[in-house]
């Protein structure tokens, strides 16, 4: 005799696979029911985080050019009176008794106060005379015979403007040269 297992009746039994398919398929379908609600969540929480940027981009804009506005107003406030003394300058000029002394000395106060409000506002002046040519800070508008070391500067003709280290304007100069 053979010493395998000994067939039983439940070995011919019908197997009823349409019952553990089935359970397996709803188990299936809930699971990617739960997935689709768990993507459809994802898909909005991604929206609202770009409007929430797209808002936060907007009001960043809005507040930078209110900033800016502001900044504009408060230099032209302390430049005002620099223009008020220009402006009585200009009626000086075209009084018959006034003298040229007294004008020039008025123009040059209020060079000086358009001077000061712009070092209070950071920007600062550049006035190279005697300095070394710089090419990122100067513009040489020509070159002439000098006892100086050559590419010194030996004469502004226009001064230079930057604030925090942005050129804004370079000042024109001229240089020496050999003679």
């Amino acid at each position: 005799m053979n010493t395998a297992d000994p067939i039983k009746a439940s070995d011919f039994a019908p197997i009823d696979t349409n019952i553990e398919l089935e359970a397996q398929i709803q188990m299936l379908n809930e699971k990617i029911e739960s997935m689709e609600k768990e993507i459809e969540k994802s898909k909005n929480e991604q929206i609202r985080l770009i409007a929430e940027m797209r808002n936060q981009a907007q009001r960043f804009e809005k507040k930078s050019a209110n900033d800016i506005k502001r900044a504009a107003r408060f230099f032209i406030t302390d430049l005002l009176p620099s223009l008020d003394g220009l402006q009585k300058a200009l009626e000086a000029c075209q009084n018959p008794d006034a003298k040229i002394e007294n004008v020039a000395m008025g123009i040059e106060m209020t060079q000086k106060e358009i001077e000061k409000t712009l070092t209070q506002h950071q920007v600062e002046i550049i006035n190279p005379l005697n300095e070394l040519f710089n090419p990122d800070r100067h513009e040489s508008i020509a070159a002439a015979p000098s006892d100086t070391p050559e590419n010194t500067i030996i004469r502004v003709i226009q001064q230079g403007y930057c604030i925090d280290n942005l050129l804004i304007r370079a000042a024109k100069v001229i240089v020496s040269a050999k003679k």
